[in-house]
C-alpha cells in the first residue's frame, strides 16, 4: 500500500515461485515501490510482510499482519506439512477439497460464496505454487524479538478461534506500545473475504 498526497493505493503482490526463502523475499522486495509503504500481508503473506519489515524497516512506514502469527511452526504443524508434500508427491494434486476449504471459514453455510472463491483461487494457483510455498516457507524464524524492537506501528488482525493462529505468541507482543491487536469473533481464517467491511475499518484505523 503506497501513500501519495494523503491518499492510499492498494498494490497487490502475488507470492512468487523461488528457489529458497531468501530468493522469495528478494523477489518481493524488488517489486515494492521506491517510497516507504504501508505493508499489509494476509496469512503466509503476513509472515513475509513481517520479515520484510524486519530486514528493511527503512522501506516500511507501518505493518499490518492479517490471520498470521509470525513465529516458528510447531513440530506437529511441520509433520502435517511434510505429510501433505509426501501425499502430493505420491498421488499428485487434484485441488483443495471442500471440507478443507470449509474448515477455513467461520460458518460454511453463511460463507458458501467464500468457499467457492477459495476453491477457485486454489485451482488457479495449482500444484507448483502450493508445493513451492510449502517447501521453502515451512521452517520459519520467530520474529517476536525483532518486531518488538521496531519503532513503526504494527497491527495484528485475526479471529479469536482461528486454529492457525498462535494467540499466546501475539498476546506476548501486545504489551509493546507500537503494537496493536484486533481480535474478531469466530474461527474464520479467510478474513478479507469473510469480513471485508470490518477489515476495512481496521485498516482505516491502522493508517
Amino acid at each position: 500500500m503506497s501513500e501519495s498526497n494523503h491518499q492510499f493505493e492498494f498494490i497487490q503482490l502475488a507470492i512468487p515461485i523461488a528457489a529458497d526463502f531468501n530468493e522469495l523475499i528478494e523477489k518481493i522486495i524488488a517489486k515494492l515501490p521506491d517510497e516507504r509503504i504501508n505493508l499489509l500481508g494476509f496469512s503466509l503473506g503476513g509472515y513475509l510482510a513481517a520479515h520484510i519489515a524486519m530486514i528493511h524497516p527503512e522501506r516500511v512506514s507501518r505493518l499490518m499482519v492479517i490471520a498470521n502469527s509470525p513465529c516458528q511452526l510447531n513440530a506437529h504443524e511441520l509433520i502435517q506439512l511434510q505429510q501433505v508434500l509426501n501425499f502430493i508427491e505420491q498421488f499428485g494434486y487434484n485441488g483443495m477439497g471442500y471440507k478443507k476449504a470449509a474448515s477455513m471459514v467461520d460458518d460454511a453455510q453463511v460463507h458458501a460464496d467464500v468457499i467457492d472463491t477459495l476453491l477457485q483461487m486454489d485451482a488457479k494457483l495449482g500444484k507448483t505454487t502450493l508445493v513451492n510455498q510449502l517447501e521453502i516457507t515451512s521452517y520459519r524464524e520467530d520474529l517476536a524479538l525483532p518486531l518488538s524492537k521496531l519503532t513503526m506501528p504494527i497491527s495484528f488482525y485475526y479471529s479469536e478461534a482461528d486454529s492457525l493462529i498462535n494467540k499466546t505468541w501475539i498476546n506476548g507482543l501486545s504489551k509493546h506500545q507500537h503494537i496493536s491487536v484486533y481480535c474478531t469473533s469466530g474461527k474464520g481464517h479467510m478474513l478479507p473475504l469473510e469480513k471485508p467491511k470490518e477489515l476495512l475499518r481496521v485498516i482505516e484505523q491502522w493508517v
